[in-house]
């Protein structure tokens, strides 16, 4: 199967005038496999995550969506703990009206549907 993968990849074979193949057969399928196995580990990794409950999940995917960017803007951080702050005060004191989950994700899918 990686041989048919590698025959039909389309990749460049040659950059020497004398038609010398820029990487081996063998190094290309190397790489697939590699690709196949991260591929089906993420596949893994994802089932396993479903399984998880939601805090978990929020939590794991705070944990990997921090890890794309590692910097830490300390201003943009205090502006939302202060915004974080501000909203879950006036929650509390009934100065705004909450809105349950189940309709505000009915909203938004109805929105992205163009409903």
């Amino acid at each position: 199967m990686l041989a048919e993968m590698h025959a039909n990849s389309g990749a460049p074979q040659s950059d020497s005038p004398i038609g010398e193949p820029l990487f081996s057969a063998q190094d290309n399928e190397r790489e697939r496999a590699r690709v196949i196995i991260a591929h089906m580990q993420a596949g893994d990794l994802l089932k396993q995550a479903l399984t998880l409950s939601d805090k978990e999940r929020a939590e794991l995917a705070s944990s990997l969506i921090d890890r794309l960017d590692p910097t830490i803007d300390l201003d943009a951080e205090v502006a939302w703990q202060g915004e974080i702050a501000r909203r879950l005060e006036e929650a509390e004191h009934g100065r705004v009206k909450t809105i349950p989950w189940e309709e505000v994700r009915r909203k938004g899918r109805a929105l992205l549907d163009g409903e």
